[in-house]
């Protein structure tokens, strides 16, 4: 809850008390890297590198992608994501649909029963 005073006298006066409202100066705010980023790059140096050039090829700081890569580590078993990752980078896929199918390719028979027709 806030208070504010009360401009009686301004039609459509704004009274915004100092501290109240995040500073939109977004060069403070997106200072260093995200922590998307900082999670994903201390494991491993190829998905450091995957993560870099994911990174070029995305738009603005790439955060969506990242958060992407992110659930897909999370998600999966590590070393078929990385095999998958160090795919990837080799070939330069970085289409991150294209590395969950490599990934799910090189889980499939583990965790999920299919069948041969």
């Amino acid at each position: 809850m806030a208070e504010h005073p009360r401009l009686a006298d301004q039609k459509g006066g704004r009274m915004t008390i100092p501290g109240h409202h995040l500073s939109l100066d977004r060069h403070r705010l997106f200072q260093g890297p995200p922590e998307e980023e900082r999670l994903l790059t201390s494991d491993h140096p190829d998905l450091a590198r995957y993560v870099v050039e994911l990174k070029k090829r995305s738009p603005g700081r790439g955060i969506h992608r990242l958060r992407q890569l992110l659930e897909f580590k999370r998600s999966y078993p590590p070393e078929p994501f990385l095999l998958a990752v160090q795919h990837a980078l080799h070939f330069g896929l970085f289409d991150l649909s294209r590395l969950e199918r490599l990934i799910l390719k090189r889980i499939a028979g583990d965790f999920f029963e299919l069948e041969n027709d």
